[in-house]
């Protein structure tokens, strides 16, 4: 067994369209045939689960400022994603407020978004999404505070050319509270479909 297979099992993959567990960095044997599904106006998928070991990596990495550890994840980014996507989709990584940013010293979704536009060649587009209002870190609330939370808090800057579609990218999916209030300034500003992909989802049963 090779490295990135142990590593895919110490941090359990999924398939890239159900999110059943696969043993690989692929889809499930059910949809390797049609990895396709029919069209869709958003949707969002994760490629692993966030165990304890994947919560332990990025804690150093966000908390600790162990940042040189982000390379650690540049064999698990995606080479392709389970949607028809047009030659302008974006890729948009979910920002951080000003504060945030310069207290952390880098943001984790627009490295992601750096590394998967190197392997997809989509483009990154990392001033297009705002942040504009400081928030509580969402992993102390629960889902309605998430949600609360988030009000106000994201915005499309109207230099920005909008594109047709986009992805979202950002590091773990909990309630998906993030990932829809960033789809619906996206919607709102006219982008046609929205999707999202996180590297890692929280299990909340």
């Amino acid at each position: 067994m090779d490295l990135i297979s142990i590593l895919c099992f110490v941090l359990d993959s999924r398939c890239c369209v159900c999110e059943t567990p696969v043993t690989r960095l692929s889809f499930c044997k059910d949809c390797h045939p049609t990895p396709l599904p029919p069209a869709q106006d958003s949707a969002f998928f994760s490629s692993f689960e966030f165990n304890s070991k994947a919560q332990k990596l990025l804690h150093l990495i966000k908390y600790q400022k162990k940042d040189q550890f982000l390379s650690l994840l540049i064999p698990f980014l995606p080479t392709i994603f389970p949607w028809k996507l047009g030659p302008s989709t974006k890729l948009v990584p979910v920002p951080l407020s000003k504060d945030r940013f310069l207290e952390r010293g880098f943001n984790q979704a627009e490295w992601l978004a750096d590394q998967i536009s190197v392997k997809t060649h989509l483009a990154a587009e990392k001033n297009g999404l705002l942040k504009v209002r400081n928030t509580s870190p969402q992993s102390i609330l629960n889902k309605r505070d998430r949600e609360n939370n988030l009000l106000g808090a994201f915005m499309w800057n109207p230099h920005t050319p909008i594109p047709q579609q986009a992805i979202l990218i950002d590091d773990v999916f909990t309630t998906g509270a993030t990932l829809k209030a960033c789809s619906n300034i996206l919607k709102n500003a006219g982008i046609t479909k929205v999707y999202g992909w996180t590297l890692f989802k929280k299990d909340l049963f």
